[in-house]
């Protein structure tokens, strides 16, 4: 009997082992894909909320202008186009049936880093929780998807010059902590129309950040 108990005490000592052993290696499988996927906050910002990325080292805030058949060149001649060039056709001008959504934003650097920190963002606009409309990454036209899109970064909003692109870098002590970004999407009428199913998702240097529309 005795015998029989120590046998059966081995054989649940074995399984235990082998199911501890499945638990842990499957842990660090979930530890390695967290890591390798994008940082995502479930919190759902209103344009004009200012959001710390990046581990606290960058501060940002986006800001809805508004919709236009037609941006052009508008406010100023360097507001999309840099030194008012033009990109595409006439610049960011909506297709039929289409509208320009445009955008502005804040980038504050308050990190503390003894190296150079770079502000890579990029967006996607979500509406009714499906319709995904793909930023162009600098570009003027959202290659193979037939809608138009662009984007403008400066240090100096007054004098400086805008250039196309969605990054910028800070560098350690400079007093230079500033930057502000101009940015717009081509989209059908009904997102205007119902701004309340629009959700903007920025991807700041892998961590998606969500803004709505609705007020």
């Amino acid at each position: 009997m005795k015998k029989i108990i120590a046998l059966l005490l081995v054989v649940v000592l074995c399984f235990t082992c082998v199911a501890c052993g499945k638990k842990t290696q499957n842990q660090e499988l979930d530890d390695n894909h967290s890591e390798s996927t994008t940082k995502t906050d479930n919190t759902i910002y209103q344009f004009g909320d200012t959001v710390t990325v990046n581990e606290g080292k960058f501060e940002f805030t986006p800001v809805f202008e508004g919709f236009a058949e037609k941006l052009a060149n508008w406010p100023d001649e360097n507001y999309l186009t840099p030194e008012g060039l033009i990109s595409g056709k006439t610049p960011y001008e909506a297709s039929e049936d289409k509208v320009m959504m445009y955008f502005s934003g804040t980038i504050n650097y308050i990190g503390n880093s003894k190296t150079n920190e770079t502000f890579n963002y990029t967006f996607i606009v979500d509406y009714n929780d499906g319709y995904i409309f793909d930023f162009a990454n600098g570009e003027a036209w959202n290659r193979g998807k037939g809608y138009h899109s662009g984007c403008g970064i400066t240090d100096d909003i007054k004098n400086g010059d805008w250039e196309y692109k969605t990054l910028s870098t800070f560098e350690p002590l400079s007093s230079n902590k500033t930057r502000y970004v101009r940015f717009c999407i081509e989209v059908p009428y009904q997102l205007e129309a119902e701004r309340e199913k629009v959700i903007v998702k920025f991807n700041i240097n892998g961590e998606e950040i969500k803004f709505t529309l609705a007020q």
